[in-house]
């Protein structure tokens, strides 16, 4: 078993030292080539540096053989110097990409990093920032090879209207193109559209299905939408009135009005215009009932809401979660600052009738979700917190 061992051993060394020797004769007639101008050469000697293959590794020998080979126009050394500038100078890798793009070596993964440039690395480029550009070379790359992130790219460009009109068609189409094939942040977008009914039909399963997949690709994000709010994206069972005939909502609206009546908390606190309010659409007798009862034992919702107010707070309520909602949103300065002396009316319109929290989280998603599509930090002006509300209210805030 020794014997066998120190033999392969041998076998080893002697493997390597051939191959040593090969590469040190390859380098010297590659280093010879090199020498006399060979563009060729010149790119193989700078491989050959910067590999340690027939010489020590040599990265400052390496860089000086690309540039020789590149200044040339040897398309490979121009790729090589583009790629190793890229991130770390984008002046240059702008140069070389710009030069490397009108070969015909460049790959869609190249042809994506020059419109990455005109797009998001333009100040470090020293250049001015183009759309246009920006979405030609976008478009090529994802034509090209199906690049998935030039596809998440045309997509988020469209969707936006950058260098192009707003199309929301376009924008679904390329972002589905990019999620099918597994791109983490188009999954979050996509969903983000199903949810919307942006571009497509609103169809909150499928919303949920791609913020899944995109939260198991890693995306923060998707990560945060998927733990915090997935009841925003599916339709909540638990908290969907049934649908009833009108015989027998009729019937559940008198017998809730009946018992307001009876119960003298009710009948002191609001006149009867206030309490047929509280019992409309009541989904049981008791549930608008007890919320007020509820509403009028909580100082902080009676310092804040006159009882009218509070009648509609609870108008549908099924239990005392549109007081919690109500608690929950009327502090929070995102969503209130903008709105002055309207700023309870619309938390009451938001909460009215909630089953449970997901008025308020939606409601926060969607000014969440406007700021980081604009980069912006400020409050929400009054009409765009309006308009997203209608948007929610006509999704039922599911």
């Amino acid at each position: 078993m020794q014997t066998k061992t120190i033999k392969l051993f041998l076998i080893l060394v002697f493997t390597l030292a051939i191959t040593f020797q090969a590469y040190a004769a390859s380098f010297k007639a590659t280093k010879k080539k090199a020498e006399k101008g060979n563009a060729k050469a010149q790119f193989e000697l700078g491989k050959m540096f910067s590999e340690g293959k027939g010489a020590p590794k040599d990265e400052i020998n390496a860089m000086y053989w690309f540039k020789k080979s590149a200044e040339q126009g040897f398309p490979e050394a121009m790729g090589y110097l583009a790629w190793e500038y890229n991130g770390s100078d984008y002046k240059k890798a702008f140069y070389w990409f710009q030069k490397f793009s009108q070969t015909d070596k460049c790959d869609a993964c190249d042809i994506f990093n020059l419109g990455s440039i005109y797009y998001l690395h333009y100040k470090k480029a020293g250049i001015s920032q183009d759309y246009i550009k920006a979405l030609y070379w976008f478009k090529k790359s994802a034509e090209m090879d199906q690049y998935i992130h030039a596809q998440f790219c045309l997509g988020v460009m469209h969707y936006k209207g950058e260098g192009i009109s707003k199309d929301y068609t376009k924008a679904f189409y390329w972002l589905k193109k990019s999620a099918e094939q597994g791109c983490d942040g188009a999954q979050s977008w996509l969903a983000t559209m199903y949810c919307d009914g942006k571009g497509t039909a609103r169809d909150y399963r499928k919303a949920a299905y791609w913020i899944k997949k995109s939260s198991d690709e890693g995306n923060e994000e998707a990560k945060k939408l998927w733990n915090d709010g997935l009841k925003m994206f599916w339709v909540n069972e638990t908290a969907k009135v049934r649908k009833r005939s009108k015989k027998v909502q009729d019937a559940i609206d008198t017998a809730c009005l009946a018992k307001a009546k009876k119960n003298k908390k009710v009948w002191i606190n609001i006149g009867s215009i206030s309490m047929k309010e509280l019992c409309k659409d009541a989904p049981t007798v008791d549930g608008p009932i007890n919320c007020f009862c509820n509403a009028m034992d909580d100082g902080y919702i009676t310092l804040a809401l006159v009882t009218g107010r509070i009648a509609k707070l609870c108008s549908g309520a099924n239990n005392s979660s549109p007081i919690e909602c109500f608690k929950d949103t009327f502090p929070d300065s995102s969503i209130t600052d903008s709105l002055g002396y309207d700023a309870s009316d619309f938390v009451v319109a938001v909460c009215k009738g909630a089953q449970d929290m997901i008025p308020a989280k939606r409601l926060r998603w969607a000014i969440d979700r406007e700021k980081k599509m604009y980069n912006c930090n400020k409050n929400l002006s009054k009409a765009k917190l309006v308009e997203i509300y209608k948007a929610c209210v006509a999704d039922n805030f599911k």
